[in-house]
């Protein structure tokens, strides 16, 4: 990509983040690197394993997570927990400051800002 789409990406990245969520740009196909990940407060979260397929930037939790995350960067300095389920439930990864993770090892179906606590967890997968 080059450096004014970089430059517009995070832009648009950082306007949006008050939002919630911000779109990414999709990887060029047959591309082998993760989409870019612009350096904001948040996660980059992506539809495809390896950083592949549609890429939105989560800023805020999400009990129902649309679309589920199958790969994710961490761009925060606190950790975040992926769930299976919606409402924080089912099997969870934690993903520490600036940890990325190119498969889940699960659709995520709900994420939220904070480690992932007590129950059943694969920390740091």
């Amino acid at each position: 990509m080059n450096r004014i789409a970089r430059k517009l990406v995070t832009v648009f990245a950082v306007a949006g983040a008050s939002l919630g969520t911000v779109v990414l740009p999709a990887a060029q196909a047959g591309a082998q690197e993760p989409s870019y990940c612009p350096p904001v407060e948040g996660v980059c979260s992506w539809a495809a394993p390896g950083g592949q397929g549609p890429g939105r930037l989560i800023s805020q939790d999400e009990p129902f997570s649309q679309p589920p995350t199958l790969s994710a960067r961490n761009q925060s300095q606190s950790p975040w927990c992926f769930f299976a389920g919606p409402n924080y439930t089912g099997q969870r990864v934690q993903l520490d400051p600036s940890q990325s993770n190119p498969f889940l090892g699960f659709p995520a179906r709900s994420v939220r800002r904070g480690p992932c606590g007590y129950g059943p967890t694969e920390v740091n997968r």
